[in-house]
């Protein structure tokens, strides 16, 4: 089977078993055919890739500065992608089926400045006649003062 033979099933498993958005398959699409471009650089196609092939190709990413989250978008859509070829018979084994994934760091939310939350608190008008501005700044004050996210602070019971 061709390489494009093997993106095509793979991109029509994406969107019809997997039920995938245009968005998400049209991004895998674009990570695998740079995959499929380097293994070509090295004379390989996926069937004949090894775990070292597709190391090499995820180093190669991260010496091209490539931002972690990128390069942890690469890893997931290639491990996938060959998952789809162990799975379907197009190739006997799966050599990264045991690659651990590149790490994302944490990122720590900024806080909002104090101008910032007299701000949103300046606008909220709390002498609304439905109640709602009295409502508003409760949850915002609320949220900002336990630091919740605004799912959490939607999913309380009172």
């Amino acid at each position: 089977m061709s390489p494009d033979a093997m993106l095509a099933g793979f991109m029509q498993h994406l969107r019809v078993e997997r039920g995938l958005s245009p968005c998400t398959w049209t991004s895998y699409g674009y990570q695998i055919r740079g995959y499929m471009r380097f293994l070509a650089g090295r004379g390989l196609i996926p069937v004949t890739a090894t775990r070292e092939d597709v190391l090499a190709y995820l180093e190669a990413r991260r010496d091209a500065r490539l931002a972690s989250s990128s390069l942890f978008a690469a890893a997931i859509t290639i491990r996938q992608f060959h998952r789809f070829l162990a799975d379907s018979r197009i190739r006997e084994d799966n050599p990264v089926e045991l690659l651990e994934s590149p790490r994302l760091p944490r990122k720590i939310p900024r806080a909002a400045s104090y101008d910032t939350v007299d701000g949103v608190l300046a606008i909220i008008d709390e002498n609304e006649p439905t109640g709602l501005g009295y409502r508003d700044r409760t949850m915002f004050e609320l949220i900002y003062s336990c630091g919740l996210r605004v799912s959490e602070a939607c999913s309380l019971e009172v």
